[in-house]
């Protein structure tokens, strides 16, 4: 819906998880409830949780490049390097890109019923 407030406040991946909550609440109500009652269903009912569970698991999944880059960069720099640097290099060189590569990707709904 180009133009729409759904597009302005929700970024992609929650875009997605609220198509997919979409279709499954037009099975439960046997019709197709529109966007406006997915959003109003969404935001009432699986929102809060989504955003959290997402937030976590990103963090994760943050911690766990970073770690892996710090690994590169003991090897590459034949020196400890602490996570707090690491961080820094990794966000530097990798943060916009692996922000940009997740949400394309993002599997919205489908891990966080199974969380």
């Amino acid at each position: 819906m180009p133009g729409c407030v759904y597009e302005d406040r929700y970024g992609a991946p929650e875009r997605r998880a609220i198509e997919e909550h979409k279709y499954y609440l037009g099975i439960e109500l046997h019709c197709d409830p529109g966007l406006r009652q997915a959003i109003e269903s969404w935001e009432r009912h699986h929102a809060q949780s989504w955003r959290s569970w997402r937030m976590r698991r990103d963090a994760e999944d943050q911690v766990a490049a970073i770690e892996t880059y710090r690994g590169e960069l003991c090897f590459a720099w034949g020196r400890e390097v602490d996570f707090n640097e690491a961080a820094h290099e990794w966000i530097k060189h990798w943060g916009v890109q692996w922000r940009r590569q997740r949400d394309a990707a993002d599997v919205a709904v489908e891990e966080f019923q199974s969380a």
